[in-house]
């Protein structure tokens, strides 16, 4: 039994049906993990951030520590390091 025109059409449809379902899927699946994968990367620039605010906030304590022993080394007349 041959295939006719009509039967390789038919086939041509079902093959392209099928491609653009597959198409779909995948698409379908890259936006999610697209969107987990940023979701992530969110959630890592939230600590990065705090983490760096709380360093700004001991870097500024470390400073003024210096300075009030500073002038406390000064009053005992001990050396600075």
């Amino acid at each position: 039994m041959a295939l006719t025109n009509d039967d390789i059409g038919k086939i041509g449809y079902l093959v392209d049906d099928k491609v653009d379902d597959l198409k779909d899927d995948i698409g379908k699946k890259f936006k999610t993990q697209k969107s987990d994968i940023f979701n992530k990367i969110d959630e890592v620039m939230s600590e990065l951030k705090a983490m760096r605010e709380d360093q700004v906030v001991i870097t500024g304590k470390v400073t003024d520590h210096e300075e009030r022993l500073d002038i406390l080394e000064k009053k005992v007349g001990v050396a600075s390091t």
